[in-house]
């Protein structure tokens, strides 16, 4: 058996038993193609990709003679569009997609490609709370706001909650320190994540609803500079009984029987008004004085400064009614805009536009403190009421309550258009009002030193 390996002559030479025997044998070269056998393309599988996303196609091939070596293919597509190099870019129809590779040997080969609207899974990334630190007096507040980050670059608030190792905080960030002086975190959270961060703060000082000073009379910390004084009572006698009025313009209505003196170790003499179980919801009962006259020394003012302590009793409740008015400031026009002391049970005292155009104030009617205070405990409350400019929404309001700023605004609009901006005089009128349901127990409320100081 020759096998033929070059082209050209060679001699066989055969020997047997020491004899040999040569003979020629002449071998021509022909010329064998190697085909291609098989063709496969890669990804074959589990290609899914969102609309106009792309992905890399290659193709290999096995020959007849066993060697490896590349192929060229033509690339189609029934969906999307590739490449002469198999680069694959999906389409905008959703579906399932065959890519195929053709070498034009009469083999081919495909892979499935599957375009789905994939839209990423956004991921909350970060949350922070700020300030990261702050130092407050004992009682006041500190508002407390939250930002987000998100894997796709969105920086909008998923839900969120807010905690705090001590005092109050609400939904809005809004916290108020505690008494007790310390450190205290406030702890921003993601509602059903993990993500959180927290806030450091320090609280030192008064706080609300700690007893004042037993000394309040006159002026407080923020009356403004060039206000005259109009009216100051100690509160430390009776008003006497209608018709009469007493030395401070206090008109007694119903007689006293609402009326008492009371005194404290750390308040000498107050005056304690009772709001007596069983008084109809509703009443200004009992309407206990007046202080119709209490501007004429002073002349009509545009500008108003109150300040007094009081306290309303524990026990305290509005039994479903929606709260209690407090005292009253008019103006020439009769338009009685008032102080609420209480809300839905709540004590928190509020400056209230009863008028048709104080209704239309743009912050509301009802501008009321911060957040609830705590009840059977004194309190020092200051108001300042600017007038605004008859028919324009530009007076002002202020409310602090133990010295912290507790309410500001200044759209105010106290006074209609075509009249004069003046007050012309106050009045204590509590009304356990907003609904007919009666007091259920004995409630009081006390007073402490009212001073009032206004300017033109």
């Amino acid at each position: 058996m020759v096998t033929a390996v070059t082209e050209g002559s060679s001699v066989v030479v055969a020997t047997i038993d020491g004899v040999s025997n040569g003979r020629y044998l002449q071998a021509t070269a022909s010329t064998l193609t190697p085909t291609v056998t098989g063709l496969a393309i890669s990804p074959k599988t589990g290609t899914t990709l969102a609309p106009g996303a792309t992905r890399q196609f290659s193709t290999s091939a096995t020959w007849s003679d066993l060697a490896t070596r590349a192929v060229s293919v033509t690339y189609t597509a029934t969906g999307g569009t590739i490449s002469s190099s198999g680069f694959y870019t999906a389409g905008q129809l959703v579906g399932t997609f065959m890519v195929i590779a053709n070498c034009g040997c009469g083999r081919a080969d495909t892979a499935a490609v599957s375009i789905a609207s994939v839209v990423a899974s956004a991921q909350l990334t970060r949350l922070t709370i700020s300030p990261k630190s702050a130092t407050v007096n004992a009682g006041a507040t500190q508002q407390f706001a939250a930002t987000a980050n998100w894997s796709t670059g969105a920086t909008s608030l998923p839900p969120i909650a807010y905690s705090a190792t001590g005092g109050v905080v609400t939904s809005g960030g809004l916290w108020t320190a505690p008494s007790t002086s310390g450190t205290y975190k406030i702890i921003l959270a993601h509602s059903g994540g993990t993500l959180r961060d927290t806030a450091t703060v320090t609280v030192a000082g008064t706080s609300i609803g700690s007893t004042p000073p037993v000394t309040i009379a006159g002026a407080g910390p923020n009356q403004p500079s060039g206000y005259s004084s109009i009216y100051s009572n100690p509160m430390g006698t009776l008003p006497p009984k209608n018709p009469s009025m007493d030395v401070f313009g206090f008109q007694n209505y119903f007689g006293t029987s609402a009326l008492s003196i009371q005194n404290e170790t750390s308040v000498p003499e107050f005056l304690r008004v009772t709001f007596p179980a069983g008084t109809a919801g509703g009443a200004d009962y009992p309407n206990a004085f007046l202080a119709g006259n209490a501007f004429s020394s002073g002349g009509d003012k545009s500008r108003l400064y109150i300040r007094l302590r009081f306290r309303i009793s524990s026990n305290w409740t509005d039994n479903g009614n929606t709260g209690t008015k407090f005292f009253f400031f008019n103006q020439q026009q009769g338009n009685n805009h008032y102080v609420n002391l209480t809300e839905n049970g709540q004590l928190l005292p509020a400056v209230s536009m009863q008028s048709a155009f104080g209704f239309g104030t743009p912050s509301g009617p009802n501008h009321f403190v911060a957040q609830p205070l705590t009840k059977g405990v004194w309190h020092e409350l200051e108001i300042l009421i600017v007038a605004n400019t008859p028919g324009t929404y530009n007076g002002q309001l202020r409310m602090w309550v133990d010295g912290a700023l507790m309410q500001s605004a200044n759209d105010m609009g106290y006074f209609a258009s075509g009249t004069t901006p003046r007050f012309e005089n106050m009045y204590f009128n509590p009304t356990y009002g907003g609904g007919r349901n009666p007091v259920p127990a004995d409630q009081y409320v006390d007073i402490d030193h009212w001073y009032v100081s206004g300017a033109p």
